[in-house]
């Protein structure tokens, strides 16, 4: 009826749509927050499931040496291998042993060149007697200097193989070969050198125990310095040509 208020359901029924309406918009949330955890869910799954490409190249790459890495395993096995192990050591044992022998050498050919500096004018014989005593005590010091070297080398062939070894660097074996070609002529030299100064020595020692006449020490003595200048020479000469002598290293 016009100008009277339009009836109101009971209250019975509003309550019944209040709690119709909350029910449908609690399910509809549910139902929409379940099927954005399904499809985040699944995206994770098969992220985990199946690893992209991308991922998958990278790991690969990670786990596999890069051409570079490898051809430098490859030059440092060579280079580090038995052959060349062995010839640098043997190089370096027939370095200290021409080292070794410096000392003896030079005090060999002071006491050899003070005879020919007296004979020629150029030394009295008390400086010469004065420079024969000097060397005579270092005599056995230089000996066993020289031989405590010696006894730590051994020729051997390695050096002269390394060339045969599969992917060797050839800059390095060949200098490991030119070194040890040196350092052996040098080792032969010293010891000749040596040899001849232990021999003087020898016989002074006998001399003064009484075992030598004056005329046998005197001959005995004056063939030895006729005989060691040129193995002091040829020391001096392979010495100078080991020092001239590439090095060889194994890196």
């Amino acid at each position: 009826m016009p100008g009277k208020r339009a009836a109101r359901p009971p209250r019975r029924q509003r309550g019944l749509k209040v709690g119709t309406a909350v029910v449908l918009g609690v399910l509809l949330t549910v139902v929409v927050v379940w099927f954005a955890f399904a499809r985040l869910g699944g995206k994770s799954n098969d992220t985990a499931d199946h690893p992209s490409n991308s991922a998958t190249s990278a790991e690969q790459a990670s786990r596999s040496p890069s051409p570079t890495a490898t051809s430098k395993a490859s030059a440092g096995s060579s280079a580090t291998s038995p052959a060349f192990r062995t010839c640098a050591a043997t190089v370096k044992r027939a370095d200290m042993v021409v080292a070794a022998a410096s000392q003896g050498v030079k005090d060999w050919n002071i006491h050899v060149q003070s005879r020919t500096d007296m004979l020629e004018g150029r030394m009295s014989v008390s400086t010469m007697d004065a420079m024969w005593k000097r060397t005579r005590l270092a005599g056995p010091a230089d000996q066993k200097r020289f031989h405590a070297a010696l006894d730590s080398y051994q020729p051997t062939s390695a050096c002269t193989k390394l060339g045969n070894l599969p992917k060797v660097d050839k800059t390095s074996a060949n200098h490991c070969a030119t070194r040890y070609a040196a350092a052996s002529e040098a080792v032969d030299a010293a010891k000749a050198a040596m040899a001849d100064w232990k021999s003087h020595l020898d016989n002074m020692a006998a001399f003064a125990a009484g075992k030598m006449t004056p005329t046998e020490a005197q001959t005995r003595w004056v063939e030895a310095w006729r005989n060691a200048p040129p193995h002091i020479d040829d020391y001096e000469r392979a010495r100078r040509a080991l020092d001239k002598a590439p090095a060889c290293t194994l890196g």
